[in-house]
């Protein structure tokens, strides 16, 4: 491992900070986990840490050398390396650090995976890339950064000193008077419906309204080219229409559709309509298919919100 990919120490002066001073533990948590730590002796003290903790037990030299000899996993040298290290009362920046070089060493990890997926699985490149954004994903959820609570009146002075974000007519009376307007950008929106009720119809004509004006995609995995372009015929569009609606039949797994929006989005795409969620693929994700159906409005739903 490079010797850039950690700190040991911040690492011990982490600890040591602790054990001197054990109620900035809780500013913590739960920003540094176990796991974030480089040493493996490192991270067995900020388990014993926590275990002490859990049990209202004091934290200093004696309780830790007691619960870790327990377990076999004493290590005088290591604990006085630690105890001779100077103790801080502001640990943000070593937290920062520490967490920093552990998403970094995750980062490594990932591209020597990637290239055993590709060289010596031979996966296919789209099964490499939906893994690799999954455990990116993990990567991300698992980066628990602290973040400052505003309180409420702090964040309605906020909102009321910020650009009013624009609302945008569908040009389906219904939809926009029960908006107030129209409908904002960053959201997520479910169509339900019996079959045969016209939710396809719907969207379509969502679509069309919304081209008049931006530009549009239309995922479909339902209904063929052909018969889109029938329906677009009798809808009478006009050029600007006509070539600002964009139709995509490929690449079904949620992987290649994130992928896609992501692109097109870089070239001003701002609506999206799929046709229809059951008929999304989630190779990468092993669980049931109510829980895949879950990660995949999840991460449409982040995907909106990421790009505006």
């Amino acid at each position: 491992m490079q010797d850039n990919l950690y700190n040991l120490t911040f690492e011990r002066t982490l600890l040591c900070s602790i054990i001197f001073e054990p109620q900035i533990f809780e500013e913590l948590t739960p920003t540094i986990k176990a796991n974030d730590f480089y040493l493996p002796s490192h991270k067995i003290i900020y388990e014993a840490i926590q275990t002490l903790i859990a049990k209202n037990l004091p934290i200093d030299e004696e309780f830790i050398k007691k619960e870790l000899v327990k377990l076999k996993m004493f290590d005088e040298q290591v604990m006085l390396e630690i105890l001779v290290a100077n103790p801080v009362s502001n640990i943000d920046a070593y937290c920062q650090e520490i967490k920093e070089k552990s998403k970094q060493r995750e980062l490594l990890n990932l591209t020597i995976a990637i290239k055993r997926s590709v060289v010596e699985d031979m996966n296919s490149a789209d099964e490499t890339i939906s893994e690799a954004l999954k455990q990116i994903r993990l990567i991300e959820d698992n980066d628990s950064t602290r973040y400052e609570a505003q309180n409420l009146a702090e964040t309605i002075k906020e909102f009321e000193n910020m650009p009013k974000k624009p609302k945008y007519e569908t040009g389906i009376s219904v939809i926009d008077t029960h908006f107030s307007g129209g409908l904002e950008l960053a959201q997520l929106i479910m169509v339900g419906g019996e079959k045969g009720s016209g939710k396809t119809a719907f969207s379509l004509q969502f679509l069309y309204n919304v081209s008049m004006g931006f530009k549009c995609a239309f995922l479909s995995y339902e209904m063929p080219k052909w018969k889109i372009s029938s329906r677009a015929i009798k809808a009478n569009l006009d050029n600007v229409q006509k070539n600002n609606m964009f139709i995509l039949d490929k690449g079904r797994d949620i992987a290649q559709i994130e992928k896609s929006v992501k692109t097109l989005a870089k070239s001003g795409f701002k609506f999206f309509t799929i046709d229809s969620l059951m008929k999304i693929t989630n190779k990468s994700f092993q669980g049931k298919r109510n829980e895949q159906i879950s990660d995949i409005t999840d991460r449409l739903s982040k995907l909106c919100a990421e790009l505006d």
